[in-house]
């Protein structure tokens, strides 16, 4: 089963081939996948549509099947949160338990201090002519600027069609 065994891949097949009631939908999705969105949206989006929550193999579920299973024990869970706080301030005063719901902020000056010290011998902050990375390091990519070049710049946006 694609599903079960995480195989965007071979979900996309069977979408193709399988009748359903949600044909205009998966048209669209197989129309972008195989034609508007850029290799990299396309991966994104293929990536995320299936989810394993138990780490085994052969356990992958949808993701909106898993959001539906959440909302069903929302549902069921949630009549019962003022009643288990109750009886969890029940139980801390009855077992002399209770350890209160703040906590106390960290003292982080000596990681801090560290950090800064740190920086300052490796002159990490301060320009040094003269400065080059070794052959085998690669300056730091800007994720933020390379994601919104792919999300704007691609010759059919793929954005454009949902702002309007």
């Amino acid at each position: 089963d694609a599903i079960k065994a995480g195989d965007p891949g071979r979900v996309i097949l069977v979408l193709k081939v399988r009748r359903t009631k949600y044909t205009y939908e998966m048209l669209h999705i197989i129309h972008n996948i195989t034609h508007v969105w850029p290799k990299g949206i396309r991966d994104i989006a293929l990536k995320n549509w299936l989810v394993n929550t138990t780490g085994r193999s052969y356990a992958f579920v949808e993701v909106d099947l898993m959001q539906e299973h959440m909302n069903y024990w929302i549902k069921m869970i949630s009549p019962c949160v003022d009643i288990l706080r109750h009886l969890t301030k029940s139980l801390n005063s009855v077992l002399g338990t209770n350890q209160g719901s703040r906590h106390a902020p960290p003292d982080l000056s000596k990681d801090i201090a560290a950090i800064m010290k740190s920086l300052k011998d490796h002159h990490v902050y301060q320009i040094k002519k003269g400065r080059v990375l070794d052959d085998d390091d690669t300056p730091v990519k800007d994720i933020i600027a390379a994601g919104l070049k792919e999300l704007t710049d691609s010759v059919s946006n793929p954005l454009k069609e949902y702002k309007e």
